[in-house]
């Protein structure tokens, strides 16, 4: 298990890198700010954890707490729906997948904050590492896309070429 699901994970960096003495926390996976400080509080955990630096990707603990849950942009039982339906390996269908949870149907900025749940390291762009687990992003019990999937998908997505999906190519890929 890495430190960044440990709750004294904030107690040890405070201990070992700024004292013991009581101070004042607004803590991200990314920074804390104390006194008007910003302490690179990632740098810190990947030295103290190797869940984050393997990959490209971060682990689940170290998203950014204000990531918003697709569950707020979706409906949670059409997001069970599909998922049912897609349960099968190699079953996964992008276009009815994006129907049957209703994002086909959302605006433009819905599907833009869809997006932004789905690009797990905020890196404005979904790589393949990223695509992989998608249907994680809808809900965590997501079964992780094939490699034959995930290549399909990018393959219909990646319209410029450049091995990733950006928001306006993910748009596209939602209203086909």
């Amino acid at each position: 298990m890495c430190l960044h699901s440990r709750p004294t994970a904030f107690a040890v960096i405070q201990e070992a890198n700024l004292g013991t003495q009581s101070r004042k926390w607004e803590n991200s996976a990314y920074g804390a700010i104390w006194s008007g400080q910003a302490v690179n509080l990632h740098l810190l955990y990947s030295i103290l954890s190797s869940c984050c630096t393997q990959a490209r990707t971060q682990c689940q603990h170290s998203r950014p707490a204000a990531k918003m849950a697709m569950s707020s942009i979706l409906n949670i039982d059409d997001i069970k729906k599909a998922l049912d339906a897609f349960k099968a390996a190699d079953s996964f269908d992008h276009k009815k997948f994006f129907e049957m949870v209703g994002l086909k149907a959302k605006s433009a900025e819905d599907v833009k904050k869809a997006f932004h749940v789905l690009d797990a390291d905020n890196s404005g762009f979904i790589e393949e590492e990223e695509l992989k687990f998608v249907l994680k992003g809808f809900a965590t019990n997501g079964r992780d896309l094939t490699d034959k999937e995930t290549k399909a998908f990018l393959k219909a997505a990646d319209k410029d070429g450049d091995g990733k999906i950006g928001v306006e190519e993910f748009a596209a890929l939602v209203h086909e």
